[in-house]
């Protein structure tokens, strides 16, 4: 039955999206740590759970639209359930709500990584632009810091 295929897509999608999110707080720390080797492995996962994630993503609109017009209803959750037995509505409820929830979770950790990242960019600049001034109060205005190998 196709409710029971969108059930079997939508609880697949939601352990999906939530690896995914489960690798973008373990780039953030990565970040934080400033670990490139764990970044390139952690990069890679991302690379396969995020096509993981769209091929599922396909999957679930499609077997919703089927069941949507085997309903005679809208492609949503709540008013497909309207329309199912209480048995095959609850779960798919609950599966759309736990679906929902990780969403929010990945939405909110996508949004912070970009200004970690500006964070970490600006801080950056300042060390670079401390370092140069304090090489100019040391050595002097035009020197470049590095050393004469001249012989």
């Amino acid at each position: 039955m196709i409710s029971d295929a969108l059930l079997e897509t939508m609880q697949r999608q939601e352990e999906i999206l939530s690896t995914l999110w489960s690798l973008i707080v373990k780039q953030r720390e990565a970040l934080k740590k400033n670990d490139p080797s764990d970044l390139q492995s952690i990069m890679a996962g991302l690379r396969q759970e995020s096509v993981r994630s769209q091929a599922i993503e396909a999957k679930r609109e499609r077997l919703a639209e089927e069941l949507a017009k085997q309903l005679d209803c809208e492609p949503i959750v709540s008013e497909m359930a309207k329309r199912l037995i209480p048995e095959e509505a609850e779960p798919l409820k609950q599966t759309a709500k736990a679906l929902i929830g990780t969403v929010g979770r990945l939405r909110s950790e996508m949004e912070l990584l970009p200004r970690l990242m500006e964070e970490a960019r600006l801080l950056n600049e300042m060390t670079i632009t401390e370092w140069r001034r304090l090489t100019e109060q040391a050595m002097g205005p035009g020197v470049s810091g590095g050393f004469d190998a001249r012989i």
